[in-house]
């Protein structure tokens, strides 16, 4: 089955949470690769990105360039998963079929997933994240 001939009912949904840090380079390409990474593997996918912290007007210039049919939902949800402050980010998690956390500097929205998982049921998961052990001395 190739993308075309797939109706717009039968498409899955993905929210990502995406890392949006602009403190380096690195933090920068996480959110850009994750989508890039669903457009090449699941090009069947409708992608809604809830990025960890708001972007900036030239990040979100830069996401709606490469991906124009990318939608972006801002917001919070209570960690019991009762209350969700935005209408499109509510709309966004009950139409997800995969909540899927990208890559980033550790499970830093461990709380978002567990909070849209308490509320919906839906299954998640986790993609290309460091994680530190300890400490490294040469």
């Amino acid at each position: 089955m190739t993308a075309a001939s797939i109706s717009f009912s039968d498409r899955k949904k993905i929210l990502l949470c995406a890392s949006t840090n602009c403190n380096n380079v690195g933090s920068i390409a996480h959110a850009p690769g994750d989508l890039a990474m669903l457009e090449k593997y699941i090009p069947e996918a409708d992608v809604s990105v809830w990025p960890s912290k708001p972007l900036t007007k030239p990040m979100f210039k830069m996401f709606k360039a490469r991906f124009p049919q990318m939608r972006i939902v801002d917001g919070d949800i209570s960690p019991d998963g009762q209350r969700v402050s935005d209408a499109d980010l509510k709309e966004a998690i009950e139409q997800a079929d995969f909540i899927l956390h990208g890559g980033a500097g550790g499970f830093s929205s461990a709380e978002k997933l567990s909070a849209v998982h308490k509320r919906t049921g839906k299954p998640y998961g986790v993609y290309g994240i460091t994680h530190i052990v300890g400490s490294c001395h040469l």
